[in-house]
């Protein structure tokens, strides 16, 4: 609790009591979620946009040529990690007497060398998360990514302005009521007639390449039904795409 208060004092003062009965009435693991989610909530976009400057990747090559990596991510690009290890990572075979960490280190290879599908990521959202309607509270609404769990909603607004979609339903108790066909919010033919017209991403002084970039809903499509047109979309590279769903004006420039 005094981690998740530290540089936001104001609004663990509105909210103090609250996670103090919540504290008392869960267990430590729940009340790590609670907390976590809280803290998601509460950080704004300036609090986000400077947490990402810690994240960070070191490599250095050691005497004979051994590499060793050490690096931090954001919870999305953490996410995309993982789920590129475990999807490469086999069930050891009879025999095999790699440690974990080591067959961690192969199935990254694997993952870089293209070996299986392209990693993604899975996100668990409740309406009013997604569509920003009405105060939410850190018990009982979801936007998690489902490797790295609770993160800002504006990071969900952002991957559900370019990406696959399926609908799950469970009713209150957590049976599964309905699993919906993944459709993709913006065509492949749509994606092709962008970036023929955008050429690469349109922050101004950047130009990254079609094959980097996302489609941004410049109406939100989950807030403010923005459609999904040719109209309404433009390229963002997605450094770029996060810094606009984090209030950033591209009509300002880049950030220093």
């Amino acid at each position: 609790m005094t981690r998740a208060a530290r540089d936001r004092e104001d609004l663990f003062t509105r909210d103090v009591d609250l996670l103090v009965d919540v504290a008392q009435d869960t267990g430590v693991e729940t009340f790590r979620t609670v907390m976590r989610r809280w803290t998601a909530l509460a950080e704004g976009a300036h609090d986000h946009l400077s947490s990402r400057a810690a994240a960070g990747l070191h490599a250095s090559v050691g005497w004979v040529g051994r590499v060793r990596i050490d690096g931090e991510f954001e919870p999305d690009d953490g996410a995309l990690v993982l789920d590129a290890i475990a999807r490469h990572l086999s069930p050891p075979t009879p025999g095999d007497i790699r440690t974990p960490a080591q067959r961690r280190a192969a199935a990254l290879i694997d993952a870089l060398t293209g070996r299986a599908p392209r990693a993604s990521i899975d996100v668990i959202v409740d309406l009013a998360s997604l569509t920003d309607e009405g105060p939410l509270d850190p018990i009982a609404s979801q936007h998690d990514l489902v490797r790295t769990g609770p993160v800002p909603r504006a990071l969900i607004d952002q991957y559900a302005c370019d990406g696959t979609i399926r609908r799950v339903v469970f009713d209150p108790g957590g049976e599964l009521l309905e699993l919906g066909r993944a459709t993709r919010v913006v065509s492949p033919a749509l994606s092709r007639a962008l970036a023929r017209r955008d050429r690469h991403c349109t922050w101004p002084g950047c130009d990254r390449m079609p094959d980097w970039c996302d489609a941004h809903h410049v109406r939100s499509w989950t807030r403010e039904q923005g459609p999904t047109d040719l109209a309404n979309l433009t390229l963002l590279c997605r450094y770029h795409h996060r810094l606009t769903h984090r209030g950033q004006d591209p009509r300002s420039g880049p950030p220093p």
